[in-house]
Order: structure tokens, then sequence, then C-alpha cells
């Protein structure tokens, strides 16, 4: 189990504002789940996050699912997410020291949010900022913190899976320049 009782993550994009509000009422009253982030982007659009212990958060995308209906666009769902993935949904982040920073820049929502978990997941780095689709046209993007070694091989297993046609822009910035750190955050 990860924080407070938590164990997945789950995602619903829906092509309809008004519609995503339903599906985000109806998933709700389904299961025993926490709706962690919902609303509307562009171009339209309206993206639900919502986490839960596992068996919760499959019901509730079931429901979501039916809901949807014809107008779904995507959905995922991270099983066993890393409990700092969770944090960071909730604006808590990382307070590591800026040893080393990447950033990872993805063309969706859902792809962000999994190469987060499978980077924090591959070695010992922190989620020091994460920006999800609002005023970036849906994409998303996310910074990490640690050691450079450990910065590599995080940034290595997004580049070895199928997230690697996702990933729009990666870049490693060692040792970050003291002045601009309060930019990182």
């Amino acid at each position: 189990m990860t924080e407070n009782g938590l164990e997945a993550l789950a995602l619903v994009e829906v092509e309809s504002i008004a519609r995503g509000y339903v599906v985000m009422d109806m998933l709700a009253k389904r299961a025993r789940v926490s709706v962690k982030w919902a609303r509307a982007v562009t171009p339209g659009k309206f993206i639900i996050l919502f986490a839960g212990d596992i068996a919760n958060t499959e019901e509730a995308m079931a429901a979501a699912q039916e809901a949807a209906g014809s107008s779904i666009i995507g959905s995922m769902l991270l099983p066993q997410v890393h409990s700092e993935l969770l944090a960071a949904l909730g604006a808590v982040f990382s307070q590591r020291p800026l040893k080393a920073v990447a950033i990872l820049e993805f063309n969706s929502v859902w792809s962000s949010l999994e190469g987060a978990d499978r980077a924090l997941k591959a070695a010992e780095v922190g989620l020091l900022k994460m920006h999800l689709a609002a005023g970036i046209g849906g994409k998303g993007y996310f910074l990490l913190v640690g050691d450079h070694a450990d910065i590599l091989a995080a940034s290595d297993s997004i580049q070895q899976s199928f997230l690697k046609q996702s990933l729009i822009a990666l870049e490693i910035i060692p040792n970050p320049q003291p002045d601009i750190s309060g930019f990182f955050k």
C-alpha cells in the first residue's frame, strides 16, 4: 500500500467538458476513490485523475468508461503507483538538493504520469515539479531531481520504454546554477 492506502492512479479523458463533470460524479458514486485532479483543458476536453485501492479504482474506471460512452478519448490505470507521484498531485514536491535536474516533456497528460511513475521507480530521484495540461495544450512535463547518475538512470528507463514515442523533450542540467534554482520549483 502507498500513502493513505492508495495503490492505483487512474485517468479518464473526455471530449466534452459537460460530460466530463457527469463522468466524475459517476465514478465517485460507484467506488471509494479520491478525485485528485479534474479540469477542462485545451481544446475543450475534460481530464479526471483519481486514486484508490486497486479494486475500487478499477470499479470507478468501469463507471467512468460507461458514463463517458463514445465521448471518451482515452484512459489509463497505474497500479502500484509511486507515492511521490500521488504527493505531487497534491502539490507536495521533493526537497532534495539540486545536484542534477532532468526536464521531461510529453505530448499528453497520461504519458507524463506514466513517465513520472516509471522514473521514480527506476532510480533514487524525486519530483521537483509537475505541470499537467493547463496552458500547454494538453501536454505535460515534470522535473526530476537527484544525483547525476540517478537522473541518467531514470531518464534511460523512459527512453528504453514505449513512452519514448510520447516524449517530446528530455534535457538534463548537472549542477544547476544556484542563481536560477528558484525557477525550477
